[in-house]
């Protein structure tokens, strides 16, 4: 069994800050990916919610795509699904299989 973590708060070069990484184990427990999360920043219009991230997150643009007994597999997270052309970055590293954990509210799930 392989594990795909969701999210956890790691420490990022900016003191004041943290990253938000989803970290993946092997069948050895070893493990073999990180992906650092691209910020969220929204406001839901007439729902009065308002998420800002980037006050207290560093973000990475790394791609990440990783070989697995599934395939090549892609690691992003949450919000991730809203910029399309991640995945296309990921489609030219050879994605096969995706791996997307995410966690939204009631109002902001309506919308994915």
């Amino acid at each position: 069994m392989w594990l795909v973590g969701g999210t956890i708060p790691l420490a990022a070069r900016d003191p004041e800050r943290v990253r938000t990484a989803c970290l993946v184990f092997d069948d050895r427990g070893r493990r073999v990916a990180r992906y650092d999360k691209i910020l969220f920043d929204v406001c839901v219009p007439g729902a009065h919610e308002h998420y800002q991230e980037s006050a207290g997150i560093e973000p990475d643009e790394a791609v990440v795509v990783i070989d697995s007994p599934w395939g090549r597999l892609g690691i992003a997270v949450c919000y991730d699904l809203r910029f399309p052309e991640l995945f296309w970055r990921m489609q030219d590293d050879a994605l096969e299989v995706l791996a997307l954990p995410a966690a939204f509210t009631a109002t902001t799930s309506k919308a994915h």
